[in-house]
């Protein structure tokens, strides 16, 4: 049986898409029973304490590092440790799927929140630019589980062939 790690990074903003992901990675441990399909959830897989001198986002890396397969997603601001994650994953040459949240007209009456706003939309930008990954666009948690699912299932069947196998 092949394992397939499936690492989630994305801010707390975004924790109803995070749920939703679990549901959707059970769901397609039974549409794809020969395969081995664990979520790495940090908040769950590592325990409380120190890491005698390591940072806990030091810890949370191994884990991206032992991963198959990273999402990331991003709405109203570019966390640091969700970009970190993206870069590693990047860099370790993870499959990446990349998703953005957007909400037409979104706009905040706080000028920090539009300037978050604006280095996600700079970031989507940069990303477009590199050509390197393919990223999704979503409105509603709805559209955000059927892109995972489409997705998901797609590469799944072209790296591990058919579903009942």
């Amino acid at each position: 049986m092949n394992k397939i790690n499936i690492f989630v990074a994305s801010g707390n903003e975004l924790l109803e898409e995070r749920k939703h992901a679990i549901i959707e990675i059970h769901k397609l441990r039974k549409i794809f029973p020969a395969l081995n399909l664990e979520i790495i959830e940090w908040e769950t897989d590592l325990p409380s304490g120190s890491y005698n001198g390591r940072t806990i986002q030091e810890e949370i890396d191994s884990l991206l590092e032992k991963s198959d397969i990273v999402l990331v997603l991003f709405y109203s601001k570019l966390g640091k440790f969700t970009v970190h994650e993206y870069e590693l994953a990047c860099q370790k040459k993870k499959k990446i799927f990349l998703y953005f949240k957007v909400k037409k007209g979104f706009s905040r009456e706080d000028k920090t929140k539009n300037e978050q706003y604006g280095q996600v939309l700079d970031f989507k930008d940069e990303v477009e630019k590199e050509n390197k990954v393919l990223f999704r666009q979503y409105n509603t948690v709805g559209k955000f589980e059927k892109f995972l699912k489409d997705d998901l299932t797609l590469y799944l069947l072209q790296e591990y062939g058919k579903k009942d196998e």
